[in-house]
C-alpha cells in the first residue's frame, strides 16, 4: 500500500513541475494535497515511502524561484521593464536581482516556448536541481523599492 501510494505521490509533483501556469512552490504539503494524500503527513511512520518521495520531490525556495523567473521571463519576452517582469514574478527583490544576473549570464537571451516539463529540464541543464541552494546569503529579507 505504501509502494502504490508512493507512486501517486510521485505521479502528482511530476505534474506539478511539468505545469505551463503560474509556478507555485512544490512543498511537502503541496505534494500530498496534488495527489489526494495529506493523511500521510500527519502519519510519518505509517507511510515511511510515501515521506521519503515527498523529502526528495519537495524543491528549496531557490528552485521555486528559479522555475517562476523562467516561467516569467517565458511570459513576458516583449516586456523591457526589469520593474514589471520583477512584479509579475512575484518574488522576492534580493532572489529576482541574483536570479536576474545569473540567467543573464548562463541562459539564452530569449526562451524558446516551452512545453510541459521544459521548465525543469532547462534548470537542470545549466546545474539547477531542486535542492539547488541559490547564491544568496539568507538573511536579506527587506523589500526595496523596485528595480529599474
Amino acid at each position: 500500500m505504501d509502494a502504490e501510494l508512493a507512486d501517486r505521490i510521485r505521479q502528482a509533483a511530476i505534474k506539478l513541475y511539468a505545469s505551463l501556469e503560474r509556478q507555485v512552490r512544490v512543498s511537502r504539503s503541496h505534494i500530498g494535497r496534488a495527489a489526494n494524500l495529506s493523511h500521510v503527513v500527519c502519519a510519518r511512520s505509517a507511510y515511511p515511502r510515501c515521506n521519503g518521495v515527498r523529502d526528495e520531490l519537495a524543491e528549496t525556495q531557490w528552485h521555486f524561484c528559479a522555475r517562476r523567473y523562467v516561467w516569467t521571463r517565458m511570459q513576458c519576452q516583449d516586456t523591457s521593464s526589469g520593474s514589471k517582469f520583477w512584479l509579475r514574478s512575484g518574488i522576492g527583490y534580493y532572489q529576482f536581482v541574483e536570479l536576474h544576473a545569473w540567467f543573464k549570464a548562463k541562459a539564452p537571451a530569449q526562451l524558446p516556448h516551452m512545453r510541459e516539463g521544459q521548465i525543469v529540464a532547462l534548470l537542470q541543464k545549466h546545474g539547477v536541481n531542486l535542492k539547488w541552494k541559490g547564491r544568496l546569503p539568507t538573511g536579506r529579507r527587506s523589500k526595496p523599492d523596485a528595480p529599474t
